[in-house]
């Protein structure tokens, strides 16, 4: 997958840590609120990597990243507070693909489970008010500006990625008192170098799948030192998580890991904040 925030993911090879079983595989136990709506059964899911069959169209998800490379988003309560202002729902009706709201990163259609409003931060603005003030900004108008780097859909005065992050922008003013600015980078290269660098704050991104297993929207993107960690997202036990479950092959205990590990970066030290799964227009 690419880090393009739309178009069609090229594919890449699984990747090639080994899936040989453990000796004695760790056995999970989820809490009942993280348990969500099974969706593929577990005898469906193939042990190894990848764990399903081709799944078409290509599923892809629509999300903001963090830039940890910016002091004030060090602390995961200024980030918990962003996400709880999102409304992820009136979100997923600015964009013009058919879509379903999200509170993780990976796809039902991948992980065999849907989490919405089980697992990662579901939106509750008076929550997000709290979080701010016990991170320390009893008054907004000393939190710094955010800048919000887009790359454009295309789409002229319809562009859905825009209306998206101004969507978004106006939240967190009305329920945060925060301000933000957008960044717009029309040029794909261009953008794409930019995430690298230090001139923004948060960016509206998507990923898709390029083979059908978590590890492709977790472990790649999010862990640290991740062939595709542009924001330098380090955190020792999603990272114990992810590797554990690339190097299993009972699906139930990986796939229990796998929710573990979402709920830590979607909501215990978030990194993103999901807003909704979709599928690339031109497989519709």
């Amino acid at each position: 997958a690419t880090l393009i925030p739309t178009e069609t993911p090229t594919a890449t090879q699984a990747p090639t840590e080994t899936t040989a079983a453990t000796e004695t595989p760790t056995v999970v136990s989820l809490p009942e609120s993280m348990m969500g709506t099974e969706i593929i059964p577990l005898d469906e899911l193939s042990p190894g990597i990848p764990w399903l069959d081709v799944v078409f169209p290509t599923p892809r998800n629509k999300y903001v990243l963090f830039i940890f490379r910016k002091a004030v988003f060090d602390d995961p309560l200024v980030r918990r507070a962003l996400s709880y202002a999102v409304d992820q729902e009136a979100i997923s009706q600015k964009f013009s693909v058919p879509n379903r709201p999200a509170t993780v990163i990976t796809p039902s259609e991948i992980l065999g489970r849907d989490l919405y409003g089980a697992v990662g931060i579901h939106y509750d603005p008076q929550k997000a008010k709290d979080l701010l003030v016990e991170a320390g900004f009893q008054d907004p108008v000393d939190f710094p500006e955010i800048i919000f780097l887009v790359y454009p859909t295309g789409d002229g005065d319809s562009d859905s990625n825009l209306e998206i992050v101004n969507a978004i922008i106006e939240m967190w003013r009305e329920y945060l008192g925060i301000s933000a600015r957008i960044e717009v980078n029309d040029n794909l290269q261009g953008f794409l170098g930019q995430l690298y660098e230090d001139s923004y704050d948060v960016a509206l991104l998507s990923w898709g799948a390029d083979y059908n297993d978590p590890n492709n929207f977790l472990r790649e993107p999010f862990s640290t030192n991740g062939s595709s960690n542009v924001n330098q997202y380090s955190n020792s036990e999603f990272d114990r998580l992810v590797k554990e479950a690339a190097s299993m092959q009972e699906p139930a205990d990986r796939q229990a890991l796998y929710i573990l590990a979402e709920d830590v970066l979607c909501e215990q030290d978030p990194a993103v904040i999901p807003l909704f799964f979709y599928h690339n227009p031109d497989n519709d």
